[in-house]
């Protein structure tokens, strides 16, 4: 359609998705195309942020799809997450302790 990402028509909840896919390419990864389907099982309203659940998973599958992103601590998949909440797309201003919190839970 000829426009670019930050100008589409995008539901509030996909910002934290696209922070986070801008925040792969930026950082090298050799993607040409994705496409991805999420689901999540974090309740609404449980005081765990679902963005956050978000983040940590998309910084996960990148890390398995371009493992030159060197997400290989959960301190860095931590910040790659906060880092997409925090981007222009999520507009987060949040720190670290939901992100920690879920890269950490079994």
């Amino acid at each position: 359609d000829g426009l670019a990402m930050a100008e589409r028509s995008t539901p509030v909840w996909a910002n934290h998705t696209l922070g986070a896919v801008a925040l792969m390419i930026s950082s090298g990864a050799p993607c040409e195309g994705l496409s991805l389907l999420l689901t999540s099982n974090v309740p609404p309203g449980a005081g765990m942020s679902n963005s956050a659940a978000n983040c940590v998973a998309l910084g996960l599958v990148f890390n398995e799809l371009y493992p030159t992103l060197a997400l290989d601590t959960q301190m860095k998949v931590v910040t790659f997450a906060r880092d997409a909440e925090n981007s222009k797309f999520g507009g987060g201003h949040c720190g670290w302790l939901d992100q920690m919190l879920i890269a950490c839970s079994k």
